[in-house]
C-alpha cells in the first residue's frame, strides 16, 4: 500500500482494498492498523475497521455512519451476514443495522435466527422483519407469527423442572399435570412434578396413554409389542410397570375407562380390528371385525369409526351412524386420500382432521360439526403435533416451523381450531432433530438436543 501511495498509481491502491476486502479477519487485525495509518479517510478501510477491529457495539455504529453517508458494500449478503455476526455478539436485533436486507441477495436465515434469540429485547425490530416478509410476498404465516411474538405481553413461562443431555424418544405429561413420564432407549423416568422426585424404571417403554383419572399409564413394551407395561400412580409414588400379554400385532389406542384399553390391529389392505383389553384381569373382548374405516375414541372412551365413501363421510357409534357429504365433485373425493382424523375436541361435539397434502411447514386442519354438518378449515398444525395437547375446548399446543431453510429456532404458539388463529405463546426454542412435546392445560413438556425442560404456562 506505501507502494502505491508513493507512486500515486490509483489502479495499484484499488488492488490492494481489494485484497484487503478478500483477506481473513485473523489477517486484517494484524494488517488493516498499518493501513489506516496510510489511509486513514478511505472509506473502504473504515468499514473493515467497524467489522473486524472495534467493539461489536462500536462497530455496527459506525458502519451506521458511513451507510447514511453513502456507503454500498460490494457484496451486501456477505456485508449484512457480518453485520449480524456483530448484532449477535452485541445481543441486539435492531432493524435499522439491517440495511440491504431482501429476500434476493440477504442471508433472510441469519436475520431470522437472529430475530428470535433476541425476539423479548427489540419487538419493533421484529414488527419491521414482519412487515418486510410481508411487503416482499414471503408466504405462510411467519409475518403473522412474527407480529404476535412482538406484540406478547404475558408473562414468561416458567420453567418447573429440566434435566439435560440424554436423548428422550416419548414424552408424556399426565392429566392435571402431576406426572411425567419419559421413555428413554434403556429406562423409565417417572417424575412427580408437585415434589420433584424422579423414579428410574429399569424396563423400556413407548408411547405412554394415561387413564382418564391419571392413576394409570399404558404403554407397548420396548422389548415386546406383544406385552403391554401398564404404570400405576399412588399416594405420590409410582409403582414398577405390571406386564399384560398382547394378542401378536395389536398396538394401543387409548383408554376406554380407568379399567379398559382399546387396542387395535391393521393390515396392509387399509382395514382394521378393534378389542378391548382388561388390564386387570387381561381379558379380551373384540369389538369388531376387520372392517374399513378409522377407528377412532373420543374423550368419553367411546368407539367412533370414521369411514369415508366417494364424498361422503360416515361416523358410526354404537347408538348409530350419521353421514355427511364433504365434497360434490367427483374430482375432489381424491383428498381423502390425504385427509385423516387427527383428535376430537374435547366436548366431543366436533372431530379434527388434518390434511397432509396442504400447507407449507405442516398440514393444514378442517374441523367437522357433528351438529351442523359443516366442514370449515380451522387453522394449521406443525410436522411434530399429536394428539391431546389442548389447552381447553378450543385451543392446543403446537410449535411453528418458519418457512425459511435453515431457521433454527420454533417458537410455541396456541392455535384456535375454532377460529384458525394461531398466537405466540412466550416461548422460543431450538430446533431439535426429534423435537418432542406432551401438555396437559398448562404443563408443557418438551424435548429435544438440549434435553428435557418442562414448562407451566401462564
Amino acid at each position: 500500500m506505501e507502494v502505491a501511495i508513493n507512486s500515486k498509481q490509483q489502479p495499484w491502491m484499488e488492488d490492494v482494498l481489494a485484497r484487503a476486502e478478500q483477506c481473513s479477519a485473523n489477517q486484517l487485525r494484524s494488517q488493516l492498523p498499518g493501513l489506516l495509518n496510510l489511509l486513514p479517510e478511505e472509506i473502504r478501510l473504515q468499514v473493515l475497521s467497524a467489522l473486524y477491529l472495534m467493539p461489536p457495539e462500536q462497530g455496527l455504529q459506525q458502519l451506521l455512519a458511513l451507510e447514511e453517508q453513502g456507503y454500498l458494500p460490494p457484496d451486501p449478503e456477505k456485508h449484512l451476514e457480518e453485520k449480524v455476526r456483530m448484532l449477535r455478539q452485541a445481543g441486539i436485533f435492531d432493524f435499522k443495522y439491517l440495511k440491504f436486507l431482501d429476500l434476493g441477495n440477504s442471508p433472510l436465515a441469519s436475520v431470522m435466527n437472529l430475530a428470535m434469540e433476541c425476539w423479548h429485547s427489540n419487538p419493533q425490530g421484529i414488527r419491521l422483519l414482519a412487515d418486510q416478509l410481508q411487503e416482499l410476498g414471503h408466504p405462510g404465516l411467519d409475518a403473522h407469527i412474527l407480529r404476535s411474538i412482538a406484540s406478547y405481553s404475558q408473562p414468561l413461562p416458567k420453567l418447573i423442572w429440566q434435566r439435560p443431555g440424554t436423548k428422550t424418544y416419548f414424552t408424556s405429561v399426565s392429566p392435571k399435570g402431576k406426572w411425567l413420564l419419559l421413555s428413554f432407549s434403556t429406562e423409565i423416568l417417572a417424575v412427580n412434578l408437585s415434589t420433584g422426585e424422579e423414579t428410574v424404571i429399569d424396563d423400556v417403554g413407548g408411547h405412554w396413554h394415561w387413564s382418564p383419572d391419571g392413576k394409570q399409564a399404558a404403554s407397548l413394551a420396548g422389548r415386546s409389542e406383544s406385552v403391554l407395561l401398564v404404570l400405576t400412580t399412588a399416594n405420590g409414588k409410582i409403582h414398577d410397570p405390571r406386564e399384560v400379554p398382547l394378542p401378536e400385532n395389536y398396538r394401543l389406542l387409548g383408554w376406554m375407562d380407568n379399567n379398559n384399553l382399546a387396542i387395535m390391529s391393521s393390515t396392509n389392505t387399509y382395514t382394521s380390528r378393534v378389542a378391548k383389553i382388561n388390564v386387570n384381569t387381561g381379558n379380551v373382548q373384540w369389538l369388531s371385525d376387520y372392517r374399513e374405516g378409522w377407528p377412532t375414541l373420543n374423550h368419553a372412551g367411546e368407539l367412533v369409526w370414521i369411514t369415508p365413501e366417494k364424498g361422503t363421510l360416515h361416523v358410526e357409534t354404537a347408538k348409530g351412524t350419521k353421514s355427511f357429504l364433504i365434497y360434490d365433485d367427483a374430482s375432489d373425493y381424491v383428498h381423502f386420500d390425504f385427509l385423516s382424523p387427527l383428535d376430537w375436541f374435547p366436548d366431543n361435539k366436533k372431530i379434527l382432521f388434518a390434511d397432509s397434502h396442504l400447507g407449507l411447514t405442516g398440514s393444514l386442519c378442517h374441523s367437522l360439526d357433528l351438529a351442523s354438518g359443516d366442514f370449515d378449515r380451522c387453522g394449521e398444525i406443525s410436522r411434530i403435533y399429536s394428539p391431546g395437547n389442548w389447552v381447553d375446548d378450543k385451543n392446543a399446543w403446537d410449535f411453528y416451523f418458519f418457512g425459511i431453510a435453515d431457521c433454527h429456532y420454533s417458537p410455541l404458539i396456541k392455535t384456535n381450531f375454532i377460529s384458525g388463529e394461531a398466537e405466540f405463546a412466550g416461548l422460543v426454542l431450538p430446533i431439535s432433530e426429534m423435537t418432542r412435546y406432551s401438555s396437559s392445560g398448562k404443563v408443557v413438556a418438551v424435548a429435544g438436543d438440549q434435553g428435557v425442560q418442562v414448562y407451566r404456562m401462564p
